[in-house]
């Protein structure tokens, strides 16, 4: 019973179809097949600053060089792919391509496809010192020899010395550029360029050597002349002369002639010069004595020193009356020096041990004499130091006659 009812179920079936299908005037509905997406995953051009790159499909790579000294951390390469794909990182897109970049390109489908992008630039070959300078004196540089060579100003200390250097772009040196360098001897500086090449060049840095070749003070150290104070115990005397005076005299009474033979000149001369017969070297000064300086840079001068005699027979209490002092200024502070013009030479106070300088509190008793520090060959002018602060009254006294007086205030 089960297998007829089946049976006719599907009899019952046909028979509607194939009515279906001969029923004049029915229209059948129209399939539309669905189209398939787009595979296509390429990247069909990459370039940077209008240069471009080489693609290799075969093995996705892609690679682009770019000029010297370009920066990679920022580019922003323009991307072209297949039609219908997308891109990342998307073109024009700022990427860092100091290390390989992976561009994905994702097709319609969403396959994928992924690229191994490498930018890099030329390496620089240029190794130059351009500019080599020190406190703003400029090297002169040999690119043949590769030498440079730079005189200082006199007096500069070369081995402490930081010049600046200019370099090619991408370059580097050694020593760096500022850092401090002793210069007594020639000092190599290496140039590395970007792409390793190697220059050396050999620094000279010199002072220029003085000129200068004066007699700066003259002293005489004198066994008559070797207490601390001038007057009746005497000091050393220190010739005042310009440094570019091609002689020197001194004054002497007429008789001294074992004297002249025992005299030691203590002698100071410009800085880095030497002087012949040297300093602290006895002489015979009755005749005159010629020295020959001689500056660092070789050049040479001489000075004559003469020791000019004179009668003391002259020197007497009307001499001393007739001889005024005349101070700078008449108020000075403690410490300064003072400077004192007189209106007759008096270098006969050196060798007349009974005349002496001295300086009085005002109405009161005798300080002291004065303390010379030094005073022109010729005797016309003096120097003394403030000591002490005090109204003084100062003048010269010889056989209890005392000569004019002048006033100076120490503060």
């Amino acid at each position: 019973m089960k297998k007829i009812s089946i049976v006719f179920v599907l009899t019952i079936m046909l028979f509607a179809l194939s009515c279906s299908k001969s029923s004049p005037g029915v229209e059948q509905p129209t399939q539309t097949p669905v189209p398939e997406k787009s595979s296509a995953k390429s990247i069909t051009e990459f370039s940077v600053m209008n240069m471009q790159a080489s693609i290799v499909d075969s093995t996705n790579s892609i690679t682009l060089v770019l000029p010297p000294g370009t920066t990679l951390n920022k580019l922003t390469p323009y991307v072209t792919v297949s039609g219908k794909a997308t891109v990342s990182p998307a073109s024009l897109a700022e990427v860092d391509f100091t290390n390989p970049v992976v561009y994905t390109v994702t097709a319609e489908d969403g396959t994928q496809r992924k690229y191994t992008v490498r930018v890099t630039n030329t390496k620089r070959t240029e190794k130059e010192i351009n500019l080599f300078t020190i406190n703003g004196l400029y090297g002169n540089i040999n690119k043949t020899n590769m030498t440079i060579t730079l005189q200082m100003p006199v007096g500069t200390d070369i081995t402490s010395l930081a010049p600046e250097i200019n370099i090619s772009d991408g370059a580097k040196v050694s020593p760096a550029s500022r850092e401090v360098i002793n210069f007594t001897n020639p000092v190599t500086y290496t140039v590395t360029a970007e792409d390793g090449g190697v220059q050396k060049y050999t620094v000279t840095v010199t002072a220029k050597k003085s000129s200068e070749k004066n007699i700066l003070s003259f002293n005489l150290d004198h066994p008559n002349l070797s207490a601390d104070y001038y007057g009746a115990s005497a000091d050393t005397v220190i010739g005042v002369f310009k440094p570019t005076d091609n002689a020197i005299d001194f004054y002497c009474t007429k008789d001294a002639v074992n004297g002249l033979r025992k005299i030691v000149p203590l002698i100071k001369v410009s800085d880095k010069a030497t002087i012949s017969p040297a300093s602290g070297v006895a002489q015979d000064f009755n005749l005159p004595v010629t020295y020959t300086i001689t500056a660092e840079d070789g050049s040479s001068r001489t000075v004559t020193v003469t020791f000019k005699r004179f009668d003391l027979g002259y020197v007497n209490a009307e001499t001393v009356k007739a001889t005024y002092l005349r101070p700078g200024k008449n108020s000075y502070a403690v410490g300064e020096e003072v400077m004192v013009d007189v209106t007759a030479n008096m270098y006969w106070v050196l060798t007349r041990s009974s005349i002496t300088y001295v300086k009085y509190l005002s109405g009161s008793t005798q300080v002291s004499a004065f303390r010379i520090k030094k005073m022109y060959s010729d005797g016309s002018r003096f120097w003394f130091e403030c000591k002490e602060t005090g109204n003084y009254d100062m003048y010269f006294i010889y056989a209890n006659t005392i000569g004019p007086k002048f006033n100076v205030v120490i503060n």
